[in-house]
């Protein structure tokens, strides 16, 4: 039906101007209601400034936002002048973080941007930041906007890029997906017909930010597919008060929402019983869970504290997907309990195979991510390329309509990744009965919070760190039953001694990690060559983690 996202809002905003498209919750107290007309006026009003600004087609633009008006206006304004858009994490106000900058800069000058868009709030801090002194580039708020945009008719082709998506919340050396405005459409249309999305009965709640791309194509792109409505929340309102998400499902009568496990069990835990009675639930008809691996720990607690407010089990959808198909390659099938599989845990490790528990021989539970969405075709291989058949564990592949055009810049991992019309996705799992079940990860990302981390990201960081063995740093992640989601720990060679000097440097590592957005649970302190490389000289990873549960480096963390 359309070329591309923009045409599908400019047609939106002509056929539907009065339909809500978005409210801005802001905590529990203000909302701020934009219809698609109103929402095409101010994309109209930041092409205005763009182009201004010398954005054109192909040309590159950074968005450093928040969930908010601002962020919608941009993005869509960028594609009505032909840019491509790439969202990041916005910028905080009153930011004075070293690490955060440097991060944002090796992002702006991998992709060549030249336009940054950030809060009016922040602009302030960019200028102590230092980021305006990048050659050539332009900080721009909504601060700039002309008051009125002139009519501008989207010319942009199926084919053109519609959005590149950085895989992991880190430097310019992390991998980024190159989406076309094709792939975006597949998607959200893919994903509308597995939920059987009616935009006048449905609706949605969504805190998760449009840097991330289950917030973006998830929660903004889809329902505008639909002429639908989105309710969108500040992430740091949620992530501060994880109650508002359950008061705005709550207040606006939602059908529609998702998150990783994890925010499922924050939400279960930090909420009182006596909270939960005034609210209710049962309008919910898809509660998606992806993004992490789904456990019955994560989603129980869940299940059981909201469903005397009417949460019926059924709207709680596993799914699995990753940016490099756009967002989703599985769902739940609609009005399903979720599935569970119990099987063998030392016949899965010795023979790659999913079967049930021998006698009584320890076992462990895989959660059904569902079936592939329709256009979307899913296989199992193993180190050959060969099929595998149901219950055998190997790599997942996929083959989509939605498939990325590639890695920016980097042709080399592109070819690697996608082979004869399929995406290697380094995943493992098994098929059984046509559900999709993840045992594991081929890749050692690291995966916290539903963002994806790249190990040799953080040891970077922390091997900057005075009184860290630089290379001798090793961040791997293991499943917390306590979050429900993955602890990550790193492992530092150092050669201090006194523990005042340790206890300092534990501490700059967080600080250094923390504050540049990655996740970090433990800090280890390692002597001098305790950490093992391949005979080519890489890390031994797994071997670190496998060292530490054994306890052998309990003794040298004193």
């Amino acid at each position: 039906m359309w070329k591309s996202v923009i045409e599908m809002m400019a047609y939106q905003g002509e056929h539907y101007p009065d339909l809500i498209f978005t409210r801005y919750l802001d905590g529990d107290s203000h909302a701020d209601v934009y219809t698609y007309s109103a929402t095409w006026q101010l994309i109209l009003r930041w092409a205005d400034l763009l182009a201004e600004q010398g954005v054109t087609h192909g040309s590159t633009v950074i968005l450093a936002l928040p969930n908010s008006a601002d962020f919608i206006g941009a993005y869509f304004g960028v594609l009505l002048v032909g840019g491509i858009p790439a969202a990041v994490p916005p910028i905080k106000k009153q930011t004075t973080n070293d690490n955060y900058a440097n991060v944002l800069a090796m992002r702006i000058r991998f992709i060549d941007a030249k336009v940054c868009v950030v809060p009016l709030e922040s602009a302030a801090a960019i200028m102590q930041l230092g980021l305006d002194k990048i050659d050539g580039l332009k900080i721009l708020s909504r601060g700039d906007l002309p008051d009125i945009g002139r009519a501008r008719t989207p010319g942009a082709a199926s084919d053109d890029l519609g959005l590149l998506q950085f895989t992991s919340a880190t430097s310019g050396s992390a991998k980024v997906v190159q989406l076309t405005h094709a792939a975006l459409l597949a998607q959200t249309q893919m994903i509308s017909e597995a939920l059987r999305l009616d935009p006048s009965v449905d609706s949605a709640v969504s805190w998760l930010p449009l840097y991330h791309d289950m917030g973006l194509i998830g929660y903004l792109l889809t329902p505008a597919s639909n002429h639908g409505t989105v309710n969108l929340m500040q992430t740091d309102d949620f992530i501060a008060r994880p109650g508002l998400w359950i008061k705005a499902l709550s207040d606006y009568g939602a059908t529609l929402t998702g998150g990783p496990p994890s925010a499922y069990l924050q939400v279960a835990r930090r909420m009182k019983a006596s909270e939960i009675v005034q609210y209710r639930l049962d309008h919910v008809r898809v509660a998606l869970v992806g993004a992490e691996t789904v456990t019955e720990a994560s989603v129980n607690p869940f299940l059981e504290k909201f469903s005397p407010i009417g949460f019926r089990h059924t709207s709680l959808m596993p799914s699995y997907g990753m940016a490099e198909n756009g967002l989703a390659v599985t769902l739940a099938p609609l009005d399903c309990l979720p599935v569970f599989d119990y099987i063998d845990s030392e016949i899965l490790h010795r023979e790659k195979r999913a079967v049930p528990p021998v006698d009584d021989r320890p076992g462990r539970t895989v959660a059904s991510v569902g079936v592939a969405l329709q256009g979307i075709e899913i296989a199992i291989v193993d180190n050959l390329g060969s099929r595998l058949e149901d219950r055998h564990v190997g790599e997942i592949i996929v083959c989509s309509p939605s498939l990325m055009r590639g890695y920016f810049r980097l042709p080399e991992l592109t070819n690697e990744a996608i082979r004869d019309n399929w995406l290697h996705t380094g995943d493992l799992g098994y098929l059984a009965d046509g559900q999709l079940f993840i045992t594991g990860r081929k890749k050692e990302i690291l995966i916290v919070g539903g963002r994806n981390y790249y190990p040799e990201e953080l040891e970077e960081v922390a091997g900057k760190i005075p009184g860290v063995r630089m290379r001798h740093v090793v961040a791997v992640s293991h499943a917390n039953p306590e979050t429900g989601t993955e602890a990550v720990i790193l492992f530092v060679e150092t050669s201090l001694t006194e523990r005042a000097e340790r206890d300092n440097l534990r501490l700059n590592v967080r600080k250094a990690l923390t504050t540049t957005g990655f996740p970090v649970s433990d800090v280890v302190l390692l002597r001098p060559k305790t950490i093992q490389f391949t005979y080519n000289g890489k890390l031994m990873r797994g071997n670190c983690l496998s060292r530490y549960f054994a306890g052998e480096f309990a003794d040298t963390d004193e």
